[in-house]
C-alpha cells in the first residue's frame, strides 16, 4: 500500500525507501525476505475458511508448497 501513497510520505522516507520500482521492491525485500511465500502459504490456509470463501475463485486451485517442490 505505500506505493500507493509513495508520494505522499516526507522526502526523508522516501529516500529511505529509494526509487520506485527497483529500489523500492529491494528496501522490502531485503528486510523481510520470506514474506511472500509466507503471504502465499497464508493464503492457501485461509482459502478454506468459510469467512474467506468470498475472496476466492473456486476454480482456481492454490498450488501448495509440498506439490510445488515435487
Amino acid at each position: 500500500n505505500k506505493k500507493h501513497h509513495y508520494r505522499e510520505l516526507p522526502e526523508e522516507l522516501q529516500s529511505s525507501l529509494g526509487e520506485i520500482p527497483n529500489q523500492f521492491v529491494t528496501y522490502f525485500t531485503s528486510r523481510f525476505p520470506k514474506l511472500l511465500i509466507h503471504s502465499y502459504l497464508a493464503m492457501q490456509l485461509c482459502k478454506h475458511e468459510t469467512i474467506f470463501s468470498k475472496y476466492y475463485d473456486p476454480s482456481i486451485d492454490l498450488l501448495y508448497i509440498d506439490d510445488y517442490n515435487k
